[in-house]
């Protein structure tokens, strides 16, 4: 493994769940970050991104930020409801860790 396919296995379900403690971290990767201190780094801050990315997306909104499309209306069902609030973290969550590693180079 080299440092960019580290990169992009950072995005794979089961390093995902080693990034937020649930799992091992996959021997490929164990082996790349043991021997990379640049990969280290970065799984270190993946792992500290994906805590708390996960942690506050899981907070409700508070009522004064959902607010009806017109007035008197009901808003319906929010986009987490629609999408599943599942898929919806994920999704920010890769996007906010791509951001962050395209920061980095």
């Amino acid at each position: 493994m080299n440092c960019h396919e580290l990169e992009l296995r950072l995005y794979d379900e089961d390093c995902r769940h080693a990034l937020l403690g649930e799992t091992p971290v996959p021997g490929d990767v164990a082996a790349h970050i043991e021997s990379c201190p640049a990969c280290r780094k970065t799984w270190s801050g993946a792992a500290v991104d994906t805590v708390r990315l996960t942690r506050d997306l899981l907070l409700e909104a508070p009522p004064s930020v959902t607010v009806p499309a017109f007035p008197g209306e009901s808003t319906g069902p929010s986009l987490g409801d629609i999408v599943g609030w599942g898929e919806l973290g994920w999704a920010i969550t890769a996007g906010a860790l791509l951001a962050g590693l395209g920061a980095l180079f």
